[in-house]
């Protein structure tokens, strides 16, 4: 079956476990590689007050983790996620009321689940090649939404399913007045991290101004050295990939280690097991070798006595003669 086509312009959300700094990124206190700061006043928030004069999550969810153990009389798995974050894509003039009515739209799909804070960005994406005309900022406009995702009554986390998420999407159109996107079950798309997306488009900018340089008229000299400068950036570029990749490498080694490990807990209880039952066999086949030699050398003297007893019989019978 061939892949789907993705929707352009249309709207999408991308769900998972909200991470220790998500307030710091959706605020800007903290300023990652993808975000242009002269475009962050174009932002919009609203949070609520459970949030409002937190500086980090990390509170929150001990709290929650308190609340699951003494509810339930268990410690957390590392799966349990009290707290998630949805980032959808939207319009440059999507308003923040859109926002609000799309998380009041979650909260009745989900019963329990509550929207701790919602922040549009609008200084996300990447610069277009200066080099061609007609070319400016391309913005990746998106809203990030934090869920409170625990039950209060039994403490455990309410789960988000694969429909209730499918049907996000279609709430999202509606709230935001978009198309919507085109499953990835269709498309066979993932996900793409925000500095990989990033990398891809600085990628697009330098193969662009390659070709407009190759049109320029200019002594050989100057374009040499262009693309010489040029083609040291790409290699620079294609090594963040390479180390983007490398990460998710070392991820599946770590994990793979992780599997030995456990395999070799296994093995060496079974080897210890095992040396045992040597041993125990080692001072069976001992103690039967003795009582085996005892035997031995009880039967042997049980036949001298025999043969000296019928030697000396012969001896006697021989004299009275």
């Amino acid at each position: 079956m061939a892949k789907a086509e993705s929707k352009k312009g249309a709207t999408s959300s991308h769900t998972i476990a909200a991470k220790g700094g998500c307030l710091q990124h959706n605020r800007r206190t903290q300023v990652a590689q993808n975000v242009y700061p002269e475009r962050t006043h174009l932002n919009e928030a609203w949070e609520s007050k459970k949030i409002a004069d937190r500086k980090q999550l990390r509170g929150l969810k001990e709290r929650a983790e308190r609340l699951y153990t003494e509810k339930t009389g268990q410690k957390c798995q590392a799966s349990f996620a009290p707290f998630r974050e949805s980032c959808v894509v939207i319009k440059e003039n999507s308003t923040i009321g859109e926002a609000k009515n799309f998380a009041r739209m979650v909260e009745g799909a989900i019963p329990g689940i509550e929207c701790l804070g919602i922040w549009i960005h609008r200084d996300e994406g990447h610069a277009k090649s200066k080099y061609i005309e007609g070319e400016d900022f391309q913005c990746n406009t998106h809203a990030h939404f934090l869920w409170c995702c625990q039950n209060q009554n039994t403490g455990k986390a309410i789960p988000m399913s694969r429909q209730i998420l499918r049907s996000m999407q279609d709430m999202a159109a509606e709230a935001f007045g978009m198309e919507r996107g085109t499953p990835a079950t269709q498309t066979k798309r993932k996900h793409i991290p925000s500095l990989e997306y990033k990398l891809q488009a600085m990628q697009t900018q330098i193969d662009e101004l390659q070709t407009a340089l190759q049109s320029l008229s200019v002594a050989k000299e100057v374009k040499e050295t262009a693309f010489n400068a040029i083609r040291g950036v790409k290699e620079r570029l294609l090594s963040l990939f390479d180390e983007s990749a490398l990460q998710r490498q070392i991820k599946a080694l770590n994990r793979t280690i992780d599997d030995l490990a456990k395999d070799n807990k296994a093995l060496s209880a079974k080897l210890a097991e095992s040396v045992k039952n040597a041993q125990n066999l080692a001072n069976l086949y001992l103690s039967t070798s003795k009582d085996a030699e005892e035997l031995r050398q009880e039967l042997y003297q049980k036949n001298q006595k025999e043969h000296n007893r019928g030697s000396g019989q012969k001896q006697s019978r021989g004299f009275h003669r």
